[in-house]
């Protein structure tokens, strides 16, 4: 989303006590960089925008100011001090035209910054189509790690580079200016295929990767870019997966541990590791079987032994699903991981699906149901099409029914945005590669069916294997991946939809979804 052309600034202000006006000045931005293909009203498009400013603190939407659109300074009286975000529509008389908001500011602390808000067409991808500039990746990579920091900034970092060789480089996406820039610090080692995962006390975990699968496992103070090693004494780790716990420790499971084994296949890990903090150590967790149910399934009695499943943070542990086994066995089963006085305890449930999967995406929608979405259910990349809803009860893992849905296979994407619905993004098939883009719509009462609906534009390109991430102004950044077999640098941008925002006040659904998204 960039290269972007100021259109024009809007006075902020804030009713102080004393006479002195005090502004915050906002820059809006489109991707074309020309605001009037979203404002002429001769061609029914925006007649008014409206503002709002969201305070945090207090949990609830301010309400919503309207200007005509020949005002080119707007006055907005700002609710209260502290930490506050600007939201934007423009509209016309049938509806919402565009939409955009700021990441969160510090009233008035903040007041003297600049602040950017990048606008789009609601329920709509935006994309740079494809000309080179500074919004995209600054090189092609595969294989990177994507961590979202603290401050609403994203770490790429990794991956294979130049020559599908790992590299040690990193680049930073800055929502203030809605650009990315290589870093002059490098990774510890080159790295591809790893794990990064953000902790508590601001540093980042990186478990794995590297030229062959790897013990190697460093700490990246954000505070001043600098790294420690960590002994880690488990399986050699490669594609496998990690995800923070509710303790703020990191489970580890998956993966390879070997790219070639003596038959010539790959060999897959069998352990499950949890970092912890406090001692900066690792301990190996043991994983109870389930006779011969288990090992139906290829996986030996006591392991753990998968790639390209979906290990999904839950609010007292986590749960891995599905994926594929040593024999190339798409799995029914799933393992949950809960905390339990300090301890973690697991729980192999078997045929927790209907269908075996892997490469599939998975999300806990706002009743804290599991959705499990496509992925392939054999080796030829023929995608299971439907998604099933998965209900935690105790420890156990029950199947609420399955659904069928069209033109989704693997290597997709699922977010779960403000509204209930469920994004999903590109994937692959049997059939080729995918630039759909569509939407399960909450199921409403008296409905036997959950509703699909497309998003008004896809992705630019045909991409899977991709990533997503969520800004803190609720647009979502789509970044790496692949297009006709190729790493791709094209970032783009989903923007939701601004009447379900303005809908949702009453009733807190941002202060939901921020509360489920931390998880």
């Amino acid at each position: 989303m960039k290269k972007m052309s100021l259109l024009w600034l809007l006075g902020l202000l804030y009713a102080c006590d004393s006479e002195e006006e005090v502004y915050l000045n906002v820059e809006i931005y489109t991707k074309e960089g020309e605001l009037h293909s979203y404002l002429d009203p001769s061609k029914n498009k925006a007649q008014f925008i409206d503002f709002a400013i969201y305070d945090r603190d207090r949990e609830a939407l301010s309400d919503w100011s309207t200007q005509p659109i020949a005002e080119k300074n707007a006055i907005v009286k700002v609710p209260g001090w502290g930490n506050k975000q600007l939201f934007v529509a423009g509209r016309s008389e049938e509806g919402a035209v565009f939409w955009g908001a700021s990441v969160p500011f510090q009233w008035p602390e903040d007041f003297k910054k600049k602040l950017r808000i990048s606008i789009g067409r609601p329920n709509h991808i935006e994309s740079n189509a494809g000309y080179q500039t500074p919004g995209d990746l600054s090189e092609f990579r595969f294989g990177a790690s994507i961590t979202s920091l603290p401050d609403g900034r994203v770490l790429v970092a990794g991956g294979y580079c130049q020559n599908d060789r790992p590299c040690n480089t990193m680049e930073l996406f800055e929502p203030q200016t809605n650009d990315f820039r290589t870093l002059s610090v490098t990774l510890d080692v080159a790295r591809a295929a790893h794990s990064a995962t953000l902790l508590d006390d601001q540093t980042i975990l990186f478990v794995g990767g590297t030229e062959t699968p790897s013990k190697q496992a460093a700490l990246l103070q954000l505070k001043d870019w600098s790294w420690k090693s960590i002994d880690f004494n488990g399986d050699t780790l490669f594609e496998h997966q990690a995800v923070s716990l509710p303790d703020g420790s990191v489970l580890l499971a998956g993966g390879l541990k070997s790219l070639l084994s003596n038959d010539g296949q790959a060999a897959y890990s069998t352990g499950v590791y949890r970092y912890l903090p406090e001692s900066k150590s690792f301990e190996t967790v043991a994983i109870g079987g389930q006779g011969d149910a288990v090992s139906g399934e290829g996986d030996s009695e006591g392991s753990f032994s998968r790639k390209q499943f979906t290990l999904l943070k839950l609010s007292d542990g986590a749960v891995a699903i599905g994926g594929v086994n040593q024999s190339n066995t798409p799995l029914k089963s799933c393992v949950l991981f809960q905390l339990n006085q300090g301890s973690l305890q697991t729980n192999w449930v078997e045929n927790c699906l209907n269908s075996g999967r892997y490469a599939h995406a998975a999300v806990e929608d706002l009743e804290g149901d599991i959705v499990v979405i496509g992925g392939y259910k054999d080796g030829d990349r023929h995608e299971v099409g439907d998604f099933e809803r998965l209900s935690i009860q105790g420890n156990a893992l029950v199947n609420k029914g399955v659904q069928s849905l069209v033109n989704v296979g693997g290597e997709l994407t699922a977010d779960l945005l403000f509204d209930g619905s469920i994004l999903l993004l590109g994937g692959r098939s049997a059939a080729g590669e995918s630039k759909n883009a569509m939407r399960i719509m909450p199921q409403k009462e008296g409905e036997d069916s959950q509703h699909v609906e497309n998003v008004h534009m896809g992705l630019y390109r045909s991409r899977y294997g991709h990533s997503t991430v969520r800004l803190p102004n609720y647009n979502l950044l789509i970044l790496n991946g692949f297009h006709n077999l190729k790493p791709s640098k094209l970032v783009e941008q989903y923007f939701p939809e601004v009447r379900e925002l303005i809908d949702c006040a009453n009733n807190r659904c941002l202060k939901d979804f921020d509360e489920r998204s931390e998880r």
